[in-house]
C-alpha cells in the first residue's frame, strides 16, 4: 500500500494555487478582459478543485488564511465589471471614415461675411440741349422779345421773335434758339429782371413714372444752356420768379426753394421759425422783395404769410382759421394786391378768382360761383385781371389746376373797381394757355387752338378791349406753340 503524503503539505498547495487563481481574475478584472468568467459554474475546475472537492478537511486553517481575506474576491469587483464598456463606444465620423483631428481640432467659426454700403444713387443725368443761334436777344428794336415752346412728336424747341403792335399786333424776326431732340413739354417759364437769363421746367412727355422734371437756363445773350441741379430727383412744379441775375424762386412738390443758375445747392426761401410747416402756394413780390406764402402744420402759426427775401421779417398776416384755400398766387405790379384762386366746393369742381389786400389782409371775391377759372395774370398798370374760364365744370378731383389747357376756355377780364368778369373771347370748343399782357396792356398774348390746324396751337394777340383776335403764329400739325412769355421791360 502505497504511503499517504501528510496531510499539511498538501492542504498549503491547494491553498496557494488557489490563491494564485485568484490573483489572475483579479488582473484580468482590472485590465478590462471581458473574457474573465463572471463566474465559476461555467468554468472547467482544474486538477487541485477537483482535488479539494473530494477531500475533507478536517484540520484548522492555517494563519495563511489571512492572505485570502486581503486578497479581492469577484463580489468586491463587480462594479468594476459593470462599469466597463460591453463593447467599445461608437464616435459619429465625417464621410464615413475616422479622422481622430476631427474630434481633437478646435472648431473654427467663419465671420459673417460684411458688404460695403450702397453706392449713393446717381443723379438723372438731364437730356442735353443744342444752341441753334448765337444770335443775342435785341432789346432796343422797339418790340418785344416774345419767347416760345414748339412742342413736336419727337422735339422741344424754344423759339424767338419780336411782338409790335405797329400797325397791326404781328411777330418779326422768329427763329429758333435751342433744341431738345426728346418728346419734351414745357410747364413754365421765367425771365431775370436784365432780360439776360430764362429758365424753364422741361419734362417728358413719355417719362415713366419716378423720372423728374428738368430745371434749364438759358442765356439769351449766347443761348447757351445750363441745367440746374434738382436735389429732390422730383419736379420742381412752378417757377415762382427771378430775384436777381443769378437767383430765381422755384416751388416744388412742398415747399419754396431758391435756385442758382450757376449749379449752386438750393437754399430755402422761407424763414427758418416756418421749416416745420408745411410750405405752398409761393408768390414773388414785384420788386423782388418779399415773398407770399401759405404754411400747414405749424401750428397756431398756420396761414398765410409775408417774409423778406432775406427773411430778415417775417409776418404771419392771416390765421389759419380766417383763411381761404388758395392756389396761383400772383402779386400785383403796384405790390397791394395778391390775386389768387380759391374753390367755392370741397371737392374742387368750381374755381373762381379772390383779391387779398396787401395792407389790410381782407379779402374779396371776383364773380359770382358756379365757375372755374384758371391762369390770372395781372395787367402792366395793376387796374385788371386777365383769366380763362372753362366752358363746363371739371369732374370732381379732376386736376385742371397746373393745366388749364385741358379744358375748353374763353378769356375773361375783371376791372378792380366793378369786380365784375368780362367775357372777351367766345371761342367754341378751344384749348388755351400761356395768357399774359402786352407791356401796354392793350393786348393779351396767348397760345391756343383757335384757327390751327387739326387742333395745333398757335399764337393769337386778343384785344383788351374789344376782344378781337389776331393770329400771330398759325398753328401747324407739325408742333405745338406753346407757354409765349413777353419778356416785359
Amino acid at each position: 500500500m502505497a504511503q499517504r503524503q501528510p496531510e499539511g503539505d498538501g492542504y498549503l498547495m491547494r491553498t496557494m494555487a488557489r490563491a494564485i487563481s485568484m490573483l489572475f481574475v483579479v488582473a484580468f478584472v482590472l485590465l478590462g478582459c471581458s473574457a474573465a468568467p463572471a463566474t465559476q459554474s461555467n468554468a472547467t475546475p482544474t486538477s487541485d478543485q477537483a482535488l479539494a472537492t473530494s477531500s475533507t478537511a478536517t484540520r484548522t486553517p492555517m494563519p495563511a488564511a489571512t492572505l485570502m481575506n486581503n486578497t479581492p474576491t469577484v463580489a468586491q469587483t463587480s462594479t468594476l465589471v459593470s462599469s466597463t464598456p460591453t463593447s467599445p463606444a461608437i464616435l459619429p465620423t465625417p464621410n464615413g471614415t475616422f479622422d481622430m483631428n476631427y474630434y481633437l481640432t478646435p472648431p473654427v467659426f467663419t465671420p459673417e461675411p460684411t458688404f460695403p454700403p450702397p453706392p449713393t444713387p446717381q443723379a438723372p443725368i438731364p437730356p442735353s440741349a443744342i444752341t441753334l443761334s448765337n444770335e443775342p436777344i435785341n432789346l432796343s428794336n422797339g418790340a418785344t422779345p416774345l419767347i416760345w415752346a414748339a412742342q413736336a412728336s419727337d422735339s422741344l424747341t424754344i423759339w424767338e421773335g419780336y411782338f409790335s403792335e405797329s400797325p397791326t399786333p404781328h411777330l418779326q424776326g422768329n427763329h429758333p434758339i435751342v433744341r431738345w431732340n426728346l418728346p419734351l413739354s414745357v410747364s413754365y417759364m421765367a425771365v431775370s429782371p436784365s432780360r439776360t437769363f430764362l429758365s424753364l421746367i422741361a419734362t417728358n412727355r413719355n417719362r415713366s413714372e419716378g423720372e423728374p422734371s428738368w430745371l434749364y437756363v438759358i442765356n439769351l445773350t449766347s443761348n447757351a444752356v445750363t441745367f440746374t441741379p434738382n436735389p429732390y430727383y422730383a419736379d420742381p412744379a412752378t417757377i415762382v420768379g427771378w430775384i436777381d441775375e443769378s437767383r430765381f424762386v422755384i416751388e416744388p412738390a412742398a415747399g419754396a426753394e431758391i435756385a442758382n443758375r450757376s449749379g449752386a445747392p438750393l437754399t430755402s426761401a422761407v424763414p427758418p421759425q416756418s421749416s416745420k410747416a408745411f410750405i405752398s402756394d409761393v408768390a414773388l413780390s414785384q420788386n423782388r422783395a418779399m415773398l407770399f406764402y401759405l404754411a400747414v402744420g405749424a401750428g397756431a402759426d398756420d396761414g398765410y404769410w409775408l417774409s423778406n427775401i432775406d427773411n430778415s421779417s417775417t409776418h404771419h398776416i392771416v390765421a389759419d382759421k380766417d383763411r381761404r384755400p388758395i392756389h396761383a398766387p400772383v402779386w400785383s405790379p403796384s405790390g397791394s394786391y395778391i390775386g389768387f384762386l380759391s374753390p367755392d366746393l370741397p371737392d374742387d369742381t368750381q374755381m373762381r378768382p379772390w383779391l387779398l389786400d396787401t395792407n389790410t389782409y381782407a379779402m374779396r371775391s371776383i364773380g359770382e360761383k358756379g365757375v372755374w377759372d384758371a391762369g390770372l395774370t395781372w395787367s402792366p398798370d395793376a387796374t385788371k385781371l386777365a383769366f380763362l374760364q372753362a366752358d363746363t365744370l371739371p369732374a370732381p378731383s379732376e386736376g385742371w389746376y397746373e393745366t388749364p389747357e385741358l379744358p375748353s376756355t374763353n378769356v375773361f377780364t375783371v376791372d378792380l373797381a366793378s369786380l365784375q368778369p368780362k367775357q372777351l373771347t367766345h371761342f367754341s370748343g378751344t384749348h388755351n394757355n400761356g395768357l399774359s399782357w402786352s407791356p401796354d396792356g392793350r393786348y393779351l398774348i396767348l397760345s391756343s387752338t383757335q384757327g390751327g390746324q387739326l387742333g395745333a396751337s398757335g399764337l393769337l394777340a386778343i384785344s383788351a378791349s374789344s376782344g378781337q383776335s389776331v393770329s400771330l403764329l398759325p398753328g401747324s400739325a407739325a408742333a405745338n406753340n406753346v407757354r409765349p412769355l413777353l419778356l416785359q421791360p
